[in-house]
């Protein structure tokens, strides 16, 4: 906390290089001639001068990754870019220099939060991220992986590490090995698993974990005080309000559920409201659907959300909607009968992370279940139930 103190009394003297919004390509780094990074500067960094400001390090397996197309989730995230040029495949010397030399000149540059630092790397540039968070545990507050395992070097387990992959990727077993050893360590953890092999997947991908690592460093990293998590969460309940206000369902339901998931969060003075704003706003998606199938599996999983019985009237609503709606289709009640059987895959699958055999099962009645209706609405369901258990 005093290091954070003495941050903020230097925010107004110290950070003299002015960068513009947007990416600044080639820019040399302090004291080490031949090193260099690119950035890309939010616009809120120009106007919230007083505030520091989280940065994701990008490091990529052929060197000069630029931003991978991060510019706008770091937008709409307030986060600052910094890809780390000469970082590349090969012998760990130089590649530590690298990341060095890029830290050193963001630390006297720019206003970077003391504990909100994040690196993100694909194959090769995976594991160069893994060491990187591994020396500097202490400041780092999250890490994504994309098609790599990284090494047996333990985090603190407040650092939450994400994992990208495909579902042909070479390094997989490594990966899932990698997880295991997280999950028993009590980091945590989240991965997601896309078609094809050794790939980055896309900006969408990267985004949805970097969200999840985000809300989890925001709401409770141990380096952080109790103001700046209060006001992380009323800023997640004024982004909802204002989705809603917009009837912008998707992006509200995305949010209020990437907060509700880390469990503090749910339990904070704001999650209730959360909570209830995720209801609405599921509410509403659900309405606004224009495939009565896909309308219906909403409402289903509206009905059994555990946040319902908190709003008497829209669950009231819910039931009655559902009621008319299959008197009109004799299709939605097979989307009912899959949707239970959906459930109690679900269940199975949480209860069972230790046996193999078990998730082997539920892998496999939803991989024929995609078979044989590749066109119901359950599939996304289905395809998140394969990667959890895969």
């Amino acid at each position: 906390m005093l290091r954070l103190l003495l941050c903020l009394l230097a925010v107004s003297s110290v950070y003299t290089v002015e960068y513009p919004a947007g990416v600044t390509r080639s820019i040399p780094c302090v004291g080490t001639p031949g090193e260099t990074m690119d950035l890309f500067i939010p616009k809120s960094y120009l106007t919230n001068t007083d505030q520091l400001f989280p940065i994701l390090f990008i490091s990529g397996p052929g060197g000069t990754p630029r931003t991978m197309n991060m510019n706008s989730w770091a937008e709409r995230n307030n986060v600052i870019l910094a890809s780390i040029n000469n970082s590349k495949n090969g012998p760990s010397e130089p590649i530590i220099a690298s990341q060095e030399a890029v830290i050193k000149t963001v630390n006297e540059q720019l206003r970077i939060h003391p504990v909100l630092r994040f690196a993100m790397g694909f194959s090769g540039a995976g594991q160069a991220s893994w060491l990187m968070t591994n020396r500097h545990k202490d400041e780092m507050a999250g890490l994504l992986m994309i098609g790599q395992s990284g090494f047996d070097l333990q985090f603190p387990n407040h650092i939450p590490v994400a994992f990208l992959y495909g579902k042909q990727e070479p390094n997989k077993s490594g990966i899932e090995s990698k997880m295991k050893k997280l999950l028993a360590a009590k980091n945590p953890l989240h991965h997601k698993i896309i078609e094809g092999g050794h790939i980055p997947g896309t900006p969408a991908d990267r985004a949805e974990l970097l969200d999840w690592i985000l809300a989890q460093a925001r709401i409770h990293h141990p380096g952080l005080s109790d103001n700046e998590k209060s006001t992380y969460r009323q800023s997640v309940l004024t982004d909802i309000t204002a989705f809603i206000a917009d009837k912008n369902w998707t992006d509200a339901c995305q949010k209020a559920n990437a907060f509700l998931c880390v469990p503090l969060a749910a339990k904070s003075p704001e999650g209730k409201e959360i909570a209830a704003a995720l209801i609405h706003a599921s509410f509403e998606s659900a309405k606004a659907q224009t495939n009565l199938a896909s309308s219906y599996l909403q409402l289903c999983q509206l009905s059994s959300s555990p946040y319902i019985s908190s709003n008497k009237r829209i669950k009231k609503e819910v039931k009655s909607l559902m009621k008319d709606m299959k008197k009109k289709k004799k299709e939605l009640k097979k989307v009912e009968k899959d949707f239970k059987a959906y459930q109690s895959l679900k269940k199975t699958a949480d209860a069972n992370t230790n046996s193999p055999a078990k998730m082997k099962k539920v892998q496999t009645y939803a991989e024929g279940f995609i078979d044989k209706s590749p066109n119901s609405p359950l599939v996304p369901l289905m395809k998140e139930l394969i990667a959890q258990c895969s």
